[in-house]
């Protein structure tokens, strides 16, 4: 017979869900798995399948139906083969540009799904300059629930592949560090969107990556030693060249991470400085944004106030009134866009949750500078143990 790409695939069996009576059951792969082995045919279904949905994903925004999507790669985490099938897949980790990650690699189109994507910001703040302080709140904690619900399934999945196996755990935090390479423009003082990754997914990234940490950073710091030195002069995932140097020009810091050291970095060590990159490029950077759009809401909205005041002048002239009207137009919806935009982002880095585990890896970070710098085991609470303060009498009398 013809090939049929719909019924030559598992893509929309799977998107059915394991309740459904078309659908595969957990019963049906687990037997499918077991002939892994016996024929490689197997094995390729199961990957062509996620591929396809990922590629279909990659289409869909928070406002379409995206779920089904999410539960058939949630499904696949539940067998370790096939996640590892999936890392090993030339799709997962392919060569992209900043933006092409988030839709062409497998991961991607999940971690894209976010309330920051435009069509969710003009569905949850429409007519953003009329808005009522109620309104937004609302809509603020409307989509943190959205947002928090999306970011524990991301978790589960990233989780699953981390733990499938160590190759697997090597290729998915080689997929994370790619996006930080590839996302160093984030940082730059004017932004061309279409060169970087967008807000929503850089949020996803910087979220998960601080629960990846969750497990190390306890309360008494006693993981805080695991955290690798040493990790840049290693073979480092994160690349630092053209970040800006406190203490060094470039030819002095490119030949001390020239001297490598040997043996490789370990989990701990690589989960923290890919944390500390995806806090850098991602809820930062949205941090930054928010001053600027600040400033750019004030500059539209006086713009727009000075073009009113002009109107009176035109009154005699239909064609240049048709004019004003069609670019006042187009300066208010500008506006919309940009207010709505800040509400969305307020909105999600507002979120309670994410910001306390963020708080919690930045205090982890203050840690591990401190006892860098010092040279000692200090922890919060010991201030006093360790800085030995000289009061201005006694440093007078000694002199």
């Amino acid at each position: 017979r013809d090939p049929n790409p719909q019924h030559d695939s598992l893509a929309p069996y799977l998107l059915k869900g394991i309740q459904d009576d078309g659908g595969l059951c957990f019963d049906f792969i687990r037997e499918a798995i077991k002939r892994f082995d016996e024929d490689e045919a197997f094995p390729a279904l199961f990957n062509e399948a996620m591929v396809r949905l990922s590629s279909q994903l990659s289409n869909l925004s928070l406002g379409d139906d995206y779920k089904p999507y999410i539960q058939a790669l949630l499904t696949y985490t539940r067998f370790p083969i096939l996640t590892t099938n999936l890392a090993e897949h030339p799709c997962f980790n392919m060569a992209q540009s900043a933006p092409g990650i988030e839709k062409h690699t497998i991961l991607g189109p999940f971690f894209r799904i976010s309330p920051l994507q435009p069509e969710a910001i003009k569905s949850y703040f429409p007519g953003a300059r009329s808005l009522d302080r109620a309104r937004i709140g609302n809509a603020q904690e409307s989509l943190r629930m959205v947002l928090r619900t999306h970011q524990d399934d991301l978790f589960a999945i990233t989780n699953a592949f981390i733990r499938a196996s160590p190759v697997t755990r090597g290729r998915t935090l080689n997929w994370f560090s790619y996006i930080m390479n590839m996302n160093h423009k984030r940082r730059a003082m004017q932004v061309d969107p279409r060169e970087v990754a967008s807000d929503g997914f850089m949020l996803n990234v910087a979220t998960i990556m601080d629960r990846l940490c969750e497990p190390f950073m306890d309360n008494d710091f006693s993981k805080v030693e695991k955290i690798d030195v040493r990790y840049f002069k290693r073979q480092p995932r994160i690349d630092i060249k053209d970040e800006t140097k406190l203490n060094a020009d470039q030819s002095t810091a490119d030949a001390y991470y020239d001297k490598k050291e040997e043996g490789e970095s370990n989990f701990i060590s690589e989960a923290f400085f890919l944390t500390l990159a995806a806090h850098h490029y991602g809820s930062e950077s949205l941090n930054s944004q928010l001053k600027f759009l600040d400033r750019e809401i004030k500059y539209l909205e006086k713009h727009i106030k000075a073009m009113e005041a002009e109107r009176s002048k035109l009154l005699n002239s239909p064609h240049q009134m048709r004019l004003f009207e069609e670019t006042l137009k187009r300066h208010t919806n500008v506006l919309e866009k940009t207010i709505a935009l800040k509400y969305a982002i307020e909105g999600a880095l507002l979120d309670e949750r994410m910001q306390s585990t963020s708080l919690r890896f930045m205090r982890y970070v203050a840690v591990w500078l401190l006892r860098l710098v010092t040279g000692s085991n200090y922890k919060p609470g010991t201030e006093m143990q360790m800085i030995k303060w000289v009061s201005p009498t006694k440093s007078n009398n000694k002199n």
